[in-house]
Order: structure tokens, then C-alpha cells, then sequence
């Protein structure tokens, strides 16, 4: 009943409200996403519980990070479950979620069913025995339909967007009280704690998504700015073969990042460039 009734507000704002047009430029991708296990993990034979997904549907196109837990038994299968169900819910309903986006009334309903999606997605999986919060981790994701795009970030890691020559930090890293804590999907408030944006892609941009680990590694939080690395890795995944380029940020990431962190180490770059229609 929720779902019909805010569907129905949706085509009401609509005619209200109309969104932007659609673009008639034409829209070219570039993409790599890459997981790493952290040192900590190797040592102690734990596998990677960062996951990455990547999803293209004509010109709609979904990559979404998941960190698990460290705390929870399965956060791996947790983590992979969640990346995909997400987005598999996006490539369903982008344009009503793009949309509702707009409409105060309906954004916290968006949230819950998001939270929702993920945790009936894992209770198919997960043995009876087994509690949810054994499967818990992060969410992080990015969607771009031509110039439309939205986005979704509960718990740590960051969201950084590259529009020109500098990179901004869209979505900031979100810890608990407690140190090296933060929020899941699993976590009694984490439908408040889910932030959502939508936004026009009007230049060429690059998304990235990255897990707390990556974090550590890309960002310079003394001097609050990207470092050099991430610029590198987007160039590269602009200009050359992709999987020649998953190779090199892999070779990178294993030879320099576990100099700064001992987590998991995910980034998924997502980058867009345009091509105006002469009239």
C-alpha cells in the first residue's frame, strides 16, 4: 500500500514538479573497481570483506561498495549479497527513485526500502541460526542515467566526485561514538543514518567510491584534499584498456597503500565524459 501510494505521488509531483529534461548529448563511460585484501587480514587468514558491484543497463549505469563488518562472522557474504541487491533494486527503479528525490514526503520511504531491500535479500541466504548482524557492513553507491544521477551512503568510507581539475568530497565518512565504529545496514538506526542525493551531470565528471581503507590512502585529511594517487588512477581509467588499467591501480594499491592502512582497500571509479549534439 506505502509503495502504490507514494508511486502515485511520484506521477503527481511529476506533472507538478516536472524534472529536467532529458539530455540529447551523448554520454561515454569508463569504469574500474577493484578490491584488495588489507595486510591485517592476510596475516590473520581473513578473506577481504570489502565488496564491489557493477551493474550497466543501456544508459543506466549502478556501481555500488559494500565494507563488511569486522566484527561480524559472514560480513564477506553479507557485503556481497547487499552490493548486488542494490543494484538490481536501482536498475528497477532509478527514475522513481530520481523522482521521489524531490519529494520531502517520500524520502524517508525511500530510505526503509532500501534498508529493506538488503535485509530480506540476506535473510534468503543466511541460515536460520544465523543472526543479521553477522552479515553486517557499509553501503555505498553511485547511479547515472545519461545527465541524472543519485547516490547513497550509510556508515565510513567516502563518495568523492571529480568535476575539472579538482575533486570534491561529496559524502563525508560517518563513525559511531565509540572509536572505529561506524553504521550498517544492520544497525537499529540505519535508516536515518542513510544519506541519499541526486544530482545533473552537466561537465565531465568522475564518481569514485571508496571503503574506509582507501580512504585512509587517497585523502590528505590534515590538508582536507585528495592526493595525487586517485588523480592518477582516474587519468588512467579515462585513457587506457581496462583491464590493463585494474592492473596497474592493483599493483599500486599492493605495493603502497598497506604502507598506510591494514584494512581492506576498495575504490570503484566511475567516469563520464560528454559529447554535446552540435544543433
Amino acid at each position: 500500500m506505502n509503495e502504490l501510494l507514494n508511486r502515485l505521488l511520484s506521477d503527481f509531483a511529476l506533472r507538478i514538479f516536472p524534472d529536467n529534461e532529458e539530455s540529447n548529448a551523448t554520454y561515454n563511460y569508463r569504469k574500474n573497481y577493484n578490491s584488495v585484501r588489507g595486510v591485517a587480514h592476510v596475516n590473520n587468514k581473513i578473506p577481504c570483506q570489502d565488496k564491489t558491484y557493477y551493474l550497466k543497463n543501456d544508459d543506466l549505469h549502478v556501481m555500488v561498495l559494500a565494507d563488511g563488518a569486522g566484527s561480524a562472522k559472514f560480513s564477506e557474504i553479507g557485503a556481497k549479497t547487499v552490493t548486488k541487491a542494490i543494484a538490481n533494486y536501482i536498475n528497477k527503479s532509478f527514475h522513481h527513485l530520481h523522482a521521489n528525490f524531490q519529494n520531502w514526503w517520500s524520502t524517508e520511504s525511500i530510505k526503509k526500502d532500501i534498508i529493506q531491500v538488503m535485509r530480506k535479500e540476506v535473510d534468503k541466504i543466511k541460515p536460520e541460526k544465523n543472526n543479521m548482524s553477522d552479515y553486517a557492513s557499509t553501503l555505498l553507491f553511485v547511479a547515472t542515467y545519461k545527465d541524472k544521477y543519485i547516490l547513497g551512503h550509510l556508515g565510513d568510507g567516502a563518495i568523492g566526485l571529480k568535476k575539472g581539475e579538482k575533486m570534491e568530497l561529496l559524502s563525508v565518512p560517518e563513525n559511531g561514538e565509540i572509536a572505529n565504529s561506524t553504521f550498517f545496514y544492520t544497525s537499529n538506526n540505519a535508516t536515518s543514518r542513510l544519506r541519499l542525493k541526486k544530482g545533473v551531470v552537466d561537465q565531465d565528471s568522475t564518481f569514485v567510491l571508496m571503503s574506509d581503507g582507501a580512504f585512509e590512502c587517497i585523502y590528505d585529511k590534515s590538508d582536507q584534499k585528495f592526493t595525487n594517487a586517485i588523480y592518477s588512477f582516474i587519468d588512467w581509467t579515462k585513457e587506457e584498456d581496462e583491464k590493463k588499467v585494474s592492473a596497474a591501480i592493483l599493483e599500486n594499491i599492493k605495493n603502497h597503500f598497506p604502507q598506510k592502512t591494514t584494512d581492506d582497500i576498495s575504490l570503484s571509479i566511475l567516469d563520464i565524459t560528454i559529447e554535446k549534439q552540435k544543433k
